[in-house]
């Protein structure tokens, strides 16, 4: 008979599941686990799981039939403990972390007396010690690309973090792949403590300016490139499931999306996971970000030179510019020693920066500290703040090739180009309709946040204006961005009825043309036909041609012209 399951998260007071979890701690059965002392009198919501029992509870759930949605997660985040069983017998566990050249998790405290305090971490045990140095005051971490299921333990163990929010993150999807079940993710109400944002870069695959002429825009070209990129986008996405369980190196970046929107301008689409959540007194907020390490290093990615048909230094990545009064004049990065040379390093061969890929550094410079403290919506708006820059950008993008997609040229006459320009529109809309539905989630989400989120809000006047602020400014904007897509996807539909119109005139008029020719046809058949019919009835035998004819030509010739005089009497 099968043991029963394991017991599973339910709604049993917090006291109860404080007993469980110290009396009943699991051993160590990864060089990644550790032992988390928890104290008695620690309140309720700060209570501690391990790695393993975290894996375990997730596990248990998703046996059931209303968890099914969660057997991926529960089979990625208990893959640790299956690999490390299967390698007991034949070589001892390493213990420590693994070395890693560049860290992705960054682990910012705050305290509202001075500026956010960060500390790199590159293995669960670093974290583990890091969040216990941290125990009494606020924290926002930052993941950045491909994190392995011990840091997803060790994070969700440590502050009960809701494995939906590491489900929603994991779930990717290829055009040909599994779509999963149908969840009510985009519903107001599910944006408690999860916030899911877009991230779109943009990139450029030609030095030279884009132009109707100087480059081929036939469809069959662009359409090429498409499916290319497309196909090889699969790829990364198949690769990604199937080896981020063990073979995948931290902080590998996920792209989601790519879209060629012309000759010389494409855009990549990653997401942004928001978890927030309170901590005893205090917050615990994690952004994880899609960006990781340099997508330069992936040379069978689509975004490379060899899918784009193009040079290897033509590919360029464009900055995200966020704009802040008087920037330029700070005297504060005048004193960097590396600036120049990281600017040099970023813009090497190879190298395919992404703006995001640097969110996390010197997070909150520019943010009240003390706001930041005591309301986590307010630490979270230079966030919401990057990402509204990234979708005005790319409304700039779209707004140039509608702008030169149309032009009097194309209008004149139908052509070829006509045919791809309405092919290129209809393309590049349902990218925007894409946009255009996360903006207005977003935009939804800031108007009506405090009736949906349980977050802590400030009580002090001060930080309380300075937070109601802030939240006003990101509404402000982001509701711009809806009705600029709204804009946009008029002009669309206005664009697109032109060029139809357009080639049914033309269309129509090169009927009228063959309709003409035909008339002409009609009119010299009705003088030709009947020459025919009495030529082929008196045939050659005329006195004229033939000895001993009976006939005389002159017989033809009347019987003709009488024919030829009924058949113009008809035709009036």
């Amino acid at each position: 008979m099968a043991s029963p399951p394991r017991p599973i998260l339910d709604k049993t007071s917090h006291s109860s599941r404080d007993r469980t979890n110290t009396k009943r701690e699991r051993p160590c059965a990864s060089p990644y686990i550790t032992k988390i002392q928890t104290n008695a009198n620690t309140q309720a919501d700060l209570t501690v799981v391990s790695e393993r029992e975290y894996a375990d509870r997730v596990k248990s759930y998703a046996r059931l039939w209303t968890g099914q949605h969660y057997h991926d997660l529960a089979n990625y985040l208990f893959a640790p403990y299956q690999r490390f069983f299967s390698d007991a017998t034949s070589k001892e566990p390493k213990v420590g972390a693994s070395p890693i050249g560049e860290r992705f998790v960054t682990m910012y405290t705050v305290d509202g007396h001075r500026p956010p305090q960060a500390r790199q971490i590159s293995s669960p045990l670093e974290f583990s010690q890091a969040a216990i140095d941290a125990e009494d005051l606020s924290a926002l971490i930052f993941l950045r690309g491909h994190q392995p299921p011990e840091m997803l333990n060790a994070i969700g163990g440590r502050y009960r973090v809701d494995p939906e929010f590491f489900r929603q993150h994991l779930e990717v999807n290829s055009r040909t792949g599994w779509l999963g079940n149908f969840l009510p993710t985009s519903l107001p109400s599910t944006w408690k403590n999860i916030v899911r944002l877009p991230s779109v870069s943009l990139a450029s695959r030609s030095s030279s300016g884009y132009s109707r002429s100087s480059q081929p825009h036939h469809e069959e070209k662009l359409s090429k490139i498409r499916n290319e990129t497309a196909r090889l986008l699969d790829g990364h996405i198949e690769k990604y499931l199937q080896s981020r369980e063990s073979h995948l190196s931290p902080g590998s970046s996920i792209v989601r999306n790519l879209s060629i929107h012309n000759n010389q301008y494409f855009s990549l689409e990653q997401h942004i996971s928001i978890y927030m959540a309170a901590h005893g007194k205090s917050w615990i907020g994690i952004v994880w970000l899609d960006t990781g390490s340099d997508l330069g290093q992936d040379k069978s990615g689509p975004w490379q030179a060899q899918a784009l048909q193009c040079e290897s230094w033509e590919v360029q990545f464009l900055p995200t510019i966020q704009h802040q009064p008087g920037a330029a004049l700070n005297s504060r990065h005048l004193f960097r020693a590396n600036t120049l040379n990281e600017v040099t390093d970023e813009k090497g061969p190879g190298r395919l920066i992404q703006t995001s890929a640097r969110l996390h550094e010197n997070y909150g410079e520019h943010l009240d500290y003390e706001t930041m403290a005591a309301s986590p919506f307010y630490a979270l708006t230079d966030v919401f703040a990057f990402v509204a820059a990234s979708e005005g950008q790319f409304l700039d993008l779209i707004q140039l090739f509608l702008d030169t997609e149309i032009d009097i040229d194309l209008l004149s006459r139908y052509s070829l180009q006509t045919r791809a320009a309405l092919w290129n529109l209809a393309y590049n809309k349902q990218i925007l309709d894409r946009h255009h539905r996360r903006l207005r989630d977003i935009s939804s989400f800031l108007k009506n946040y405090s009736q949906i989120v349980n977050w802590a809000c400030p009580t002090a006047p001060a930080t309380q204006k300075i937070s109601s602020d802030a939240a006003a400014r990101l509404h402000m904007d982001y509701t711009h961005l809806v009705e600029r897509c709204h804009t946009l996807n008029d002009a669309f539909d206005g664009a697109m009825d032109v060029l139809q119109n357009n080639s049914i005139i033309s269309e129509s008029q090169k009927a009228i043309q063959q309709a003409e020719g035909v008339a002409q046809l009609t009119r010299l058949a009705f003088f030709f036909i009947p020459l025919s019919l009495t030529a082929s009835i008196f045939g050659m035998n005329m006195r004229q041609f033939t000895d001993g004819a009976p006939l005389s030509i002159w017989v033809w010739v009347v019987t003709s012209a009488v024919t030829l005089l009924f058949s113009y009497l008809v035709l009036k």
